[in-house]
């Protein structure tokens, strides 16, 4: 088109038809000219997005399973000290019954007639009479945790099933009571057998059994 020369104006629509406006300038922009000009206007991924909202669920999950592991810990560490009182009151009972063999080989076959003697003769010392679950002291002549049975037994009397000794149920609750026998082993004793052996010393049965 050379100058001094005006367009038809029938061609004016037409032109204007072919070049169409972006609706949004910023679309049209280069790459790099778009990220420029995000950054300037302070341009966030999370801008719109409620990213925040699962906060509380994830916060609530993480305390859930905090306090979980903490009081299968504090259970597990309960337990393990229930049991470990278990087996230092069965060692204890396993080293009376030791005494007890002493005394019997040096007394005629005769057991002792009480606890007390072989604290006097010091084969027993005062802490062996406690079970570490129960409250008893330790004191030099007291009773201790441990009920004897053995005042008149011999070692042909004293057989695998005579009880010789033997604790209250109330010292490791659920887990039975720890008995010492005639012949020097000690188990523990549960549930309905256990009651049984503390039954049969209150009615004035003696010497006791294993049922």
């Amino acid at each position: 088109m050379t100058a001094g020369h005006a367009l038809p104006a029938f061609a004016i629509p037409i032109i204007l038809q072919s070049v169409e406006m972006p609706a949004n300038p910023a679309d049209e922009l280069p790459m790099h000219t778009s990220a420029i000009h995000q950054r300037s206007v302070g341009y966030s991924p999370f801008r719109g997005r409620r990213w925040w909202l699962g906060w509380p669920s994830l916060v609530g999950l993480l305390l859930g399973v905090g306090l979980f592991v903490s009081i299968a810990s504090v259970t597990s560490t309960v337990e393990g000290r229930r049991r470990a009182n278990m087996i230092k009151c069965a060692w204890n009972l396993n080293e009376i019954g030791k005494a007890i063999s002493l005394y019997a080989a040096d007394h005629r076959n005769q057991f002792p007639d009480s606890f007390q003697t072989l604290l006097k003769n010091g084969r027993i010392s005062s802490a062996m009479l406690v079970c570490p679950a129960s409250s008893d002291a330790a004191a030099a002549g007291g009773p201790g945790s441990y009920i004897y049975l053995g005042c008149g037994l011999t070692t042909k009397s004293g057989t695998a099933k005579t009880v010789v000794a033997y604790e209250p149920l109330s010292n490791h609750p659920k887990l039975g009571i720890n008995v010492l026998f005639g012949d020097g082993h000690v188990a523990t004793v549960s549930g309905e057998a256990a009651s049984k052996i503390v039954g049969a010393v209150a009615t004035g049965s003696c010497p006791a059994t294993m049922p």
